[in-house]
């Protein structure tokens, strides 16, 4: 008779020779439910009629069951048992086996009992014993449990650290093999736990959601809070602070509040810190309240609630929301005792905090050196630690103490440093959102490093330190674009399955429609709904990871393709018919930099948010068609005076083609739009269009990188691809529960104002557009045949032109989630949903990609960074410019428009120059209302 745990294999489900009481306590056992599983075999025992054979496999289950329950003496005992029982039925093998597995057990609870003692040294060699007994043994299960426990003796040097990965990184493995979930749970989250003290936020959040993977299966529930706040704590690092607020409060949600445990109890420190970032970066005193109430909150529980006590990050918790609202003295009476105690305790990652909050009270003070001696402390000690997030504000914080000495050289070297340390960190997150939001982390020491460099231009030799602004903003604008682009030009052909990740993926899928179905039919409460939506947000993220994770496989970091500076960008770029206008957006004021052929000039300008105020109103109008044109001719004058006026005193008479660049809210601004006005009878006001060609590009360098891509001959001319009109899910079948994936979302997104109405005219658009090349160099796929799965199966690198009429749906809280809408044809295998995170694995080669859909240019703004949405991904995708739109656009208008643009384009027109063609000529139609012809803009080469 073998062991159901022989050689560490658990009998599979429904196998034919496994006891129904056997794989009860299996099942348990997989589920980390180990007291449950130690009830149910010792019940099995006390049952009359239990044989010595199935005692024996009863016994060998507790030995293990004991172990993972970290009762080791009882593990032994049941190990003896087994092992007597072995022996009065003269069971060789199995008696052989038994001894083997004693010795582990032996060997681990000395090694388990040396470590309590302090001993770590002492205990590793018994550890290591006891693990290559079970692995010699073949017993998996044993070797997972002692490799987990063991790591933990090397979790508190970071010189030693990476043992504590390798043996968790084995435990993880054994642990997936077994299916002992809780403790893939586990070890994942050790792993995450590694990659997070090692600032390296990419890998320890791919491995943060895979614990909460494992752990939402499960109904341990201090597990999954455990994770949720995990994952929370690096979506702070990442200053993805909507998605921290939203997994911090589900683990509160998960808080007993009539018997909250110490862990929980702790959680309210942590969300208070999530409040109190929100605060700083939101500037909301609404956060700050929140975050004081939970500090307090804390401090008002009994100690017995509190476990570990916190009492120490609730007080400095208090003290930074007092420095934050003005009350220094009141912060700093507080943190004084607390740092002394800190210093006592050597507590390093309190200490670091603290010393922050009393540098930014001295800094405030206008005490400078006391401000830098705080700022050097934190230096230090961060360090040590290799804390990234407490190392930029030391370096930032250091930088404007030198300032305020008027030491500027030091000031612009610590201001360097920061943008540094965010740099060499940003390069190693994966996911291009949470790059993009990370480098946003560097706001304040750009800006400062920018306003010095413009202070210094005032009174220093004409042009050096303006080239050096320039330089800076280059180096940190659209930084995380240009960084995928040079990974994304490094990889060469498709990437490998990953069929673990794939299945994994399937999985995640299947509960993901199955949740969206449930939500859809909208018959829950308010507090289910909110659950389902809270399940389907992690399940996106971990989708998204899985994405990711194959980029960690491949090179976990970046290859930065260097800024171009200002001699290349007017010698090979730029001609005596173009200009570069570049914004530049800041809290205390922006700058407008505009460079010719010739020569170089920086304006200052207004405030971010003066030009948000300033924009709202006429932005609304463009948007909507009722509102007559005249009436926005006032604010296109106003606009025109503000932003470019500055610019056009520098700009020759022999350019006519300008290259904006934006940034902030200047991305949803359709620069053509505004209004030269005229100087008298003769003279009438025109559109910028009218006087310029217009395109944009997120920077400079990511044009010049772009316009330098080698040429590669195409297949085929054309590819258009297009859904006049959408299929309506049957309210019969879904009433009767036939969902599909397709269904259930279009039924959720119409819920959210989302309507995909017909767009007849877009087939028209396509038929014309097929007709402007040779036969047999247009492929059209309209209707039924045009759909996801269709559109992903296409080699997109054989046509020079791709062309999609149909409509897409941004996400500006989830930039991923954004997708163009295909049709769900009758047998594809997809949801007709193709969202940017699929799509990071698709190539093409296409000169131009026209999104004619509705709104494909808007998504999410990163200041400095630009949109991320639909026209980012094509560029990653290989494309070398994108035509998007900005806002809904009108079917017959959009048909019509496409019509007067290929007109332009097939008669050789630049693409940006057949744009402004096009849009001239609507301007003489029906259509003049700018609703109908700006939302259409060309980003990229032109």
């Amino acid at each position: 008779m073998l062991s159901p745990l022989e050689s560490g294999a658990i009998s599979p489900p429904n196998s034919s020779d496994e006891k129904p009481w056997a794989a009860v306590g299996r099942d348990l056992l997989e589920k980390g439910e180990y007291e449950l599983a130690i009830a149910h075999f010792n019940k099995r025992l006390g049952l009359a009629g239990t044989g010595d054979r199935d005692q024996l496999e009863i016994h060998r289950y507790l030995a293990v069951l004991y172990c993972y329950a970290d009762r080791n003496t009882e593990a032994i005992k049941s190990c003896r048992r087994a092992l007597e029982l072995a022996s009065s039925l003269g069971l060789r093998e199995e008696k052989s086996s038994i001894e083997a597995e004693l010795a582990i057990q032996e060997r681990y609870a000395s090694a388990m009992k040396l470590r309590a003692s302090g001993d770590l040294s002492g205990s590793n060699p018994h550890f290591e014993e006891a693990m290559l007994k079970s692995r010699a043994l073949g017993n998996e299960a044993y070797e997972q449990k002692i490799l987990r426990s063991w790591s933990f003796n090397y979790l508190g040097s970071l010189n030693i650290l990476k043992r504590y990965l390798d043996l968790n990184i084995q435990a993880l493995n054994l642990a997936q093999s077994l299916n002992h979930r809780i403790e893939a749970c586990r070890a994942a989250l050790n792993i995450g736990v590694y990659y997070s003290m090692k600032s390296d936020y990419s890998h320890a959040l791919s491995y943060y959601l895979k614990s909460l993977f494992y752990a939402r299966e499960l109904p341990l529930s201090k597990d999954t809070i455990v994770c949720l706040n995990n994952v929370a704590s690096i979506y702070i690092a990442l200053a993805d602070f909507d998605k921290a607020f939203d997994y911090m409060s589900d683990a509160i949600k998960r808080i007993d509040p009539e018997n909250p445990g110490p862990f929980q109890s702790s959680l309210l420190i942590n969300l208070g810190q999530s409040f109190q970032a929100l605060a700083r970066n939101f500037q909301d005193q609404e956060y700050c309240l929140r975050a004081l109430e939970c500090f307090s909150s804390y401090l008002k529980l009994e100690k017995t609630a509190r476990g570990t006590d916190f009492s120490l990050h609730a007080l400095n918790g208090i003290a930074g929301v007092y420095v934050d609202q003005g009350r220094l003295d009141e912060a700093k009476a507080l943190l004084l005792p607390v740092l002394d105690k800190v210093k006592t305790d050597k507590t390093s990652a309190l200490s670091e905090m603290i010393l922050l909050n009393l540098a930014a009270i001295a800094s405030k003070k206008g005490e400078v050196a006391e401000a830098e001696r705080y700022y050097c402390e934190t230096q230090a000690a961060a360090q040590q630690s290799n804390d990234v997030l407490q190392l930029i504000r030391a370096a930032y914080g250091l930088g404007r103490c030198a300032e305020q000495r008027t030491d500027f050289g030091q000031a612009i070297a610590f201001y360097n440093e920061a943008l540094g340390v965010i740099a060499g960190a940003g390069s190693h997150v994966a996911n291009d959102t949470n790059r993009a939001e990370f480098i946003s982390r560097g706001r304040e020491p750009f800006q400062a490093l920018i306003e010095l460099y413009y202070k210094l231009s005032v009174k220093g030799p004409p042009g050096t330190f303006e080239r050096e602004l320039y330089r800076v903003s280059e180096s940190y604008r659209a930084r995380s674009f240009m960084e995928y682009l040079g990974k994304r030009s490094r990889r060469k052909g498709a990437r490998p399955p990953d069929d673990a990740g794939s299945l994994i993926a399937d999985k995640l899928n299947r509960e993901r429609l199955t949740l969206l179905k449930e939500l859809s039919r909208g018959a829950g409460s308010q507090a289910g709904n909110e659950g389902l939506q809270s399940r389907i947000k992690h399940i996106d993220d971990m989708l998204d990871a899985a994405v990711f994770d194959r980029q960690l496989q491949d090179d976990a970091t970046a290859a930065l393709t260097l800024p171009v500076s200002l001699n290349p960008l007017q010698n090979f770029l730029l001609t005596d018919r173009t200009a570069l206008v570049e914004y530049l957006l800041g809290d205390e004021r922006s700058y407008l930099i505009c460079v010719t052929k010739n020569s170089f000039h920086l304006v200052p300008l207004p405030p971010a948010q003066a030009i948000q105020d300033s924009l709202a109103a006429y932005l609304s109008f463009l948007e909507d068609p009722s509102i007559p044109a005249s009436k926005g001719l006032p604010a296109a004058r106003r606009l025109y005076a503000d932003l470019f006026l500055p610019a056009e005193n520098f700009i020759p008479a022999s350019v006519n083609h300008l290259i904006i660049v934006p940034d902030g809210i200047l991305f949803r601004l359709p620069f053509e739009t505004l209004v030269i006005q005229g100087t008298g009878p003769a003279s009438a006001d025109r559109y910028l269009n009218d006087r310029y060609i217009i395109s944009y590009a997120p920077s400079a360098s990511a044009l010049f990188h772009l316009a330098h891509k080698p040429k590669v001959p195409y297949a085929k001319e054309v590819l258009a691809f297009g859904v006049p009109e959408y299929a309506q899910p049957s309210r019969r079948s879904m009433a009767q529960g036939a969902y599909s994936a397709a269904s259930v979302l279009d039924e959720l997104y119409k819920r959210n104002g989302f309507v995909m109405a017909p767009i007849p005219h877009a087939q028209r658009e396509m038929t014309e557009l097929a007709k402007r090349v040779p036969p047999g160099k247009a492929d059209l796929y309209s209707g039924d045949r045009a759909t996801e799965g269709a559109f992903k199966r296409l080699d997109l690198e054989a046509y020079r032109l791709i062309h999609l009429a149909c409509h897409a749906f941004s996400d500006d809280r989830n930039p991923l989630r954004s997708s163009l809408v295909f049709s769900a044809g009758p047998g594809d295998a997809e949801d007709g949903f193709l969202q940017v995170s699929e799509m990071y694995d698709m190539r093409t080669n296409a000169d131009l990609v026209v999104l004619s859909a509705c709104q494909t240019g808007r998504g999410k703004i990163v200041r400095n960074e630009g949109i991320l949405g639909l026209p980012r991904i094509f560029f990653y995708m290989g494309a070398r410019s994108v035509i998007s739109t900005l806002w809904p656009v009108h079917d017959k208008a959009g048909a019509t428009f496409m019509d007067y643009f290929y007109d332009a384009y097939f008669r050789g027109a630049g693409k940006a120059a057949a744009l402004q063609a096009a849009k001239r000529k609507m301007t003489k139609t029906k259509y003049s209302h700018p609703y109908y012809w700006a939302s259409y803009t060309l980003t990229g080469e032109f």
